[in-house]
């Protein structure tokens, strides 16, 4: 029997401790639960608590470098099932995840937009991160040739095949591109996938699925939205805002 691990990580006090659905529905599998956070004080009676040290002033890179990277002692379990501290896990769906992990190295949703390019612009819409950060981010993918419409991937829950994902490119990459830009996963993880050529099965499409589905139920985040520290946040104005979105709009039209 396999050896699975559940984990997910809450940095910054910004997570209530995580709970299960339907635990008592795990049947015989070999799962154990954790939660990596900075917090001395969460406490879980679903989860092993793990404490860590932030290596990033940017809470959410830090949950990244957990979610793309493991933890300490990951690499003796067989299967991890990752999912964001926005949502809770059903444990009577948690054999089907499992199996994803048993055919492919990389398994996620489809997400419901398509193309990076797009992505990059709803991002800024969004507020997720500094716009100058994701068009420069975007601008070197351009360059390289990087194409419109390759495709996207909700990173909400992933499933991996720890024997090959550890040492993949892919992951190598991708951490890369998180480490020197921008924190959004679901930009970077579409040029991984394509410089390294390994591809990511899908566990189901997120516009027919979305965050309460069979697999999860969601139940947020404590903040309503990102707080841009950077010193120089004058930068993120509406006008520029604009600007990088009009070159992202060029970029796509031109592959």
């Amino acid at each position: 029997m396999p050896r699975i691990v559940v984990y997910t990580a809450i940095f910054g006090n910004k997570d209530d401790a995580p709970e299960l659905i339907n635990k008592k529905q795990l049947g015989n599998l070999d799962v154990t639960f954790v939660c990596l956070t900075d917090n001395p004080n969460l406490r879980s009676s679903d989860y092993e608590v793990k404490l860590v040290e932030k290596r990033f002033s940017d809470i959410t890179k830090n949950a990244r470098n957990i979610k793309i990277n493991g933890f300490d002692g990951i690499e003796n379990f067989d299967i991890a099932i990752w999912h964001d501290s926005s949502i809770q896990l059903h444990c009577d769906q948690l054999a089907k995840l499992a199996e994803f992990g048993h055919e492919h190295g990389i398994s996620a949703f489809h997400h419901v937009r398509y193309c990076v390019y797009l992505e990059t612009i709803a991002c800024i819409d969004q507020k997720k991160d500094n716009p100058l950060t994701l068009t420069k981010q975007v601008y070197n993918y351009f360059k390289e040739g990087f194409p419109a419409n390759f495709g996207l991937h909700e990173t909400t829950i992933m499933v991996f095949n720890l024997k090959t994902y550890l040492q993949s490119e892919l992951r190598t990459i991708w951490w890369k591109e998180i480490e020197k830009h921008s924190r959004r996963d679901q930009i970077s993880l579409p040029y991984a996938r394509w410089r390294s050529g390994i591809e990511v099965n899908l566990l189901a499409h997120w516009k027919e699925k979305g965050h309460n589905n069979e697999f999860s139920t969601y139940v947020g985040h404590r903040y309503a939205h990102y707080n841009d520290s950077w010193p120089y946040s004058f930068l993120t104005s509406f006008l520029v805002r604009t600007i990088c979105k009009k070159l992202l709009y060029e970029m796509r039209r031109r592959r």
